[in-house]
């Protein structure tokens, strides 16, 4: 970057200029040879000063600096989406070259070592991973290479919730009584979850047309879902399927 100078007399450079506004000609820079195909290390660039002037400065000499090639990184990408309770997909990935990236000069085939991949969802107990993302890590890779190093980081595992669907149970009753209390059974658990383990929050309202007034001989009445504030960390609740009441004709006893 070009110098700034904060103070100077009439006809010298003033507060806010640079070095560039006030000098004429350029510098002559080597850099030994470097170019983008060089090998990582630190390499000393000289400098002449050649064709610099300015009205009121002389160069002298320009210090000698370093120019620092860092290693490229390599990032391999082992992203995988999953639902809540699958098992955990990265043992099974068996790792090519087409997962990396971040090659230079087009080189390939730059990752040596057994390549495993591991998240904390591979080494949670069954019945504890939870729905959520999981960094992956690379395990075993290195570089054939100096000039790349490997990121440890593979990405993420994504586990979506699982879905439940629902069942309105069946109910009856006798003409002229109350609907009795309607209920739902819900399928799709994982790791033997119930619908009281799982933490769930919220409330499903049911209702019918049906009231003690209404007529076996319409019957069945639909019981249908209304309205849905069910929650859980793991779960989504689908569709609920209705459900039916059955009403009952009243029995007349003949005692004579």
């Amino acid at each position: 970057a070009s110098a700034i100078l904060a103070s100077a007399t009439n006809g010298q450079l003033k507060y806010s200029d640079t070095v560039d506004s006030a000098l004429t000609g350029s510098a002559n820079f080597n850099f030994g040879g470097v170019t983008n195909t060089t090998n990582i290390g630190n390499y000393t660039v000289t400098a002449a000063i050649n064709t610099l002037s300015s009205a009121n400065y002389t160069f002298s000499s320009i210090a000698s600096g370093t120019l620092t090639i860092n290693p490229a990184i390599l990032t391999i990408t082992a992203a995988r989406n999953i639902t809540y309770g699958d098992a955990s997909p990265l043992a099974g990935i068996t790792f090519s070259d087409s997962q990396v990236s971040g090659y230079k000069l087009g080189q390939t085939n730059q990752v040596t070592g057994t390549v495993t991949f591991t998240s904390g969802y591979d080494t949670a107990a069954a019945g504890t991973r939870g729905a959520g993302t999981y960094g992956i890590t690379v395990n075993g890779a290195s570089s054939l290479s100096s000039n790349y190093t490997v990121s440890t980081d593979g990405g993420n595992l994504v586990v979506a919730k699982a879905t439940l669907t629902g069942q309105i149970n069946d109910r009856e009753r006798f003409y002229g009584s109350s609907n009795p209390s309607f209920s739902t059974t819900w399928t799709g658990f994982k790791y033997s979850e119930t619908i009281s383990t799982i933490g769930a929050t919220g409330s499903l309202t049911l209702n019918t047309n049906a009231n003690p007034a209404s007529r076996p001989d319409g019957s069945p009445y639909a019981i249908t879902a209304t309205a849905s504030t069910l929650a859980s960390a793991n779960y989504t609740f689908g569709a609920v399927a209705d459900g039916e009441i059955t009403i009952k004709p009243l029995v007349s006893v003949d005692l004579e």
